[in-house]
């Protein structure tokens, strides 16, 4: 199928410690949420991060070797980071 996605998304926190005027519920309003299981959520050999605070993460060290050796279908997985940024 020409149109199928070939990747997966997650998210390793959810909330902002930034003060952003541009977010919508503003940062205070949310409470920051850690995910420290993150490599054990890959279902695909291709991962998007859409989370601009995941280096943020209290467990990003122990996060990041997990996922330097993880394998889904006995194949690396391929991450990459997408986040939008307003300057």
């Amino acid at each position: 199928m020409e149109n199928e996605v070939d990747f997966q998304i997650l998210h390793g926190m959810r909330g902002c410690f930034r003060n952003a005027s541009s977010v919508a519920l503003g940062s205070s309003n949310l409470k920051w949420t850690f995910d420290k299981d993150v490599a054990k959520k890959v279902r695909s050999n291709h991962v998007v991060f859409y989370d601009n605070n995941f280096l943020k993460n209290d467990y990003i060290k122990d996060i990041l070797v997990e996922l330097s050796i993880h394998k889904w279908k006995k194949k690396k997985v391929k991450y990459e980071s997408q986040s939008w940024v307003r300057w």
